[in-house]
Parts: C-alpha cells; structure tokens; sequence
C-alpha cells in the first residue's frame, strides 16, 4: 500500500524553515490538509462522519480565533495612536514650565536658587551626598545628617555652575535606607528619543514616562 504524506499532497511545505518543531498550522494550510485527506482517503475505509464533522468544527474555531487576534491588534493600535497623541499634547503644553522627573543628574546654574531633589524609604541618621562632575571625579560631599522619611530639598550654594550626577547614601537605625533621586529643570524643547517622547531641560534628555510633576 502507497502511504501518502497529506502535507505533501495539498502541497504544504514541510521544510523545518517554514514549519518548525511546535509551530501551528495558519487556516489556510488546515483547510489544504482536510481537502488533501478527503482526496486521498482509503475509498474502502472513508473518514467517518463525525471525524470529519469534528475537524470542520475545528477550522472554524482555528478561523474564529484569527479574527478574535486580528481585532485585538487593531485596538491595542488604536490605544496606543491615542496615548501617544494625549502624550505629545501634554508634553508641548510643557514647554516653558517646570519638571520634576526621576533622575540623578542635575544642572547648577549657580543663581542661589538651585536645590536638589530626594526621597528616603525610612528615616536616617546619616545622610551623605556626594557630586560627581562630567568626568567621573566627586568634586563636591554634603555631609547632612539625620533625615525624616519623605521628600527632602537642599539647598546647592556654593557648587560651581555645571552638570552633576548626584549619589544620595543614607543609613537608619536597620541599616541603609532606600534614596530616590530626582531631577528638575525648565522645559525648553519636545523631542522623540528612542523610547518615546523626552523634554529637553538644560540640553540634556528627561523621559516624559518619568516625569512625577509639571509648576509654572
């Protein structure tokens, strides 16, 4: 007896390429596989009825399910075109007010009224902040002392006028406590970054994701 390959014979590539170990059948290959099967069944022993009724079922569902997954796409599209055009209206209405986003990297313009921005997990008894310049060197330590839990502002008189990365070290009463850093500018310009859209404060790159606050 001639075994017949019903891939093969509705003319469905086979090649690993194209269906790999584990890979599903599309709807139009199904549909190839059952014609292939109803043609070169056994006339002496036909596919019975209710097997045959089973694999239609089975399409059908395989087609239902496409559709369901081509509608979701869409929608999800559809939300994601929305949230991005809601984005980009709140980020251009930005422009000329004050942010305050997650950042450790801060800018003195050495005018008296720069302060720096951060938040304990727990209280401190220690807190220690250093200043790192554009090349890597701590250029400048502030030893502050005990701190409450929350949000914390100090004030950065006496730094030279430039770019800072800020490192917050604090110690409780069990060990080290959590500081989140946060950096704060004039918004002056909108742009796409590679990760959606930034403000640009004081010519460097703030994510609108990270943005916790917008002041006049």
């Amino acid at each position: 007896m001639i075994s017949l390959d019903p891939l093969a014979a509705a003319g469905i590539n086979t090649e690993p390429s194209l269906l790999g170990t584990g890979e599903d059948l599309g709807k139009d290959e199904f549909l190839q596989l059952l014609v292939a099967q109803l043609r070169y069944q056994d006339p002496l022993n036909p596919m019975e009825a209710q097997e045959f009724a089973s694999q239609l079922a089975e399409f059908s569902g395989l087609e239902q399910q496409i559709k369901t997954n081509d509608l979701l796409e869409a929608q999800v599209n559809s939300q994601a075109d929305l949230i991005q055009g809601l984005q980009a209206g709140s980020a251009l209405n930005a422009i000329g007010h004050t942010v305050l986003a997650l950042g450790n990297t801060i800018e003195v313009a050495g005018e008296g009224a720069d302060q720096l921005t951060f938040e304990l997990a727990a209280e401190a008894s220690d807190v220690t902040v250093r200043f790192t310049d554009e090349n890597g060197n701590v250029v400048h330590t502030m030893d502050v002392g005990a701190l409450s839990a929350g949000r914390q502002q100090l004030d950065l008189q006496g730094l030279d006028t430039g770019t800072y990365t800020v490192e917050v070290e604090a110690v409780g009463a069990e060990g080290p406590v959590t500081a989140t850093t946060y950096t704060s500018g004039r918004v002056e310009g909108v742009r796409w970054g590679p990760d959606g859209l930034v403000f640009v404060i004081g010519g460097r790159e703030v994510s609108f994701a990270s943005v916790l606050e917008i002041t006049s």
